[in-house]
């Protein structure tokens, strides 16, 4: 296999392409278009790659699926997110605990590394898939240990147990990964602003990890465990109903507690954080329908209305001023 930029250049390797390969070739190149081939092209497409502090990466590709091909990627020790905005692929691990799993769009996958492992992946033909990766080396885990022991602790149990989680992307995730695949890296300090958002979505991972709704128990405060079911599922809001039983109150009582907390009632306040996360997005220039579909609207017209009634503006109207701006 080769890997090509669009001059033509190759780099060719005794063995399989890997990921890791294409990431050391990708980093020294001007050009960022490739191609991935064996003996014909099966996969076309971009990938873009910034190395930031302690040999953390944040890669965004996007690749077009010719045939349907299988290659091999390498994958170094300690935990790799990755956020998939678009398309799907399957992989599984040669040797070792022999994981298998499907990524598609609207999919968080977070795998813990403790050795260097092979795997087999697999992108079908004629598809597209676009991918925000973040790998954190084990040595990253180490250097945080001295500020943050109890998180590092915790994270370096999951990558020496080898653990794997796949889910859906909360509403919060997947702002976070539309902010990389905006990053202008022409700007000055957006070396800063990758890791910042890495370390964010660091972060907002493990708050999660292992909390699907519906498998813990809420906390004592029904009203916070309510607020973070709702962050989740943004994108398709739980009923009152739903939140009451989660919270293990009476739908009257859960409503009551709720606006006594927070001021308005439990509809206003999905609709506000839908808006706000609506507004957050569409600062990061994505197509409206995209942000639409973000924010669980089943069509953008929709979505640009109740947008106009929050804020008094369209979406449109709003990323055009804040571009002058």
């Amino acid at each position: 296999m080769s890997f090509i930029n669009k001059n033509k250049d190759h780099f060719r390797h005794p063995s399989d392409l890997t990921v890791s390969k294409v990431l050391d070739v990708a980093r020294n190149l001007p050009a960022k278009a490739l191609q991935l081939k064996s003996s014909a092209v099966f996969a076309t497409g971009s990938m873009n790659v910034v190395k930031v502090s302690h040999g953390v990466h944040v890669s965004v590709a996007r690749l077009r699926g010719v045939r349907s091909a299988e290659a091999r990627s390498e994958a170094a020790v300690g935990l790799q997110i990755e956020g998939r905005l678009r398309g799907r692929s399957s992989a599984r691990e040669i040797g070792g605990a022999q994981r298998t799993g499907e990524i598609h769009d609207g999919m968080l996958s977070m795998v813990g590394l403790p050795v260097e492992s092979r795997w087999v992946v697999n992108v079908p033909a004629q598809s597209e898939f676009e991918s925000v990766i973040i790998e954190f080396p084990l040595g990253y885990f180490r250097h945080l240990e001295t500020v943050e022991p109890v998180f590092s602790e915790r994270v370096l149990d999951f990558i020496s147990n080898g653990s794997t989680v796949r889910r859906p992307m909360s509403a919060r995730q997947k702002m976070l990964f539309a902010q990389i695949v905006a990053m202008d890296e022409a700007q000055p300090g957006h070396k800063l602003f990758a890791e910042s958002v890495a370390l964010s979505m660091l972060f907002e991972a493990f708050a999660r990890n292992g909390n699907a709704v519906g498998e813990r128990r809420p906390s004592s405060d029904s009203v916070s465990y309510a607020l973070e079911i709702i962050e989740e599922r943004l994108q398709a809001p739980p009923t009152i109903g739903e939140l009451a039983k989660l919270a293990r109150m009476s739908e009257t009582g859960f409503k009551r507690a709720f606006s006594k907390a927070m001021g308005r009632p439990v509809g206003e306040y999905i609709l506000s954080r839908r808006m706000e996360l609506a507004r957050e997005l569409a600062g990061t220039g994505l197509p409206v329908a995209r942000i639409a579909s973000d924010v669980g609207y089943a069509t953008p017209e929709a979505f640009s209305k109740a947008f106009q009634r929050h804020f008094g503006v369209s979406p449109r109207q709003y990323q055009d001023r804040n571009n002058r701006a």
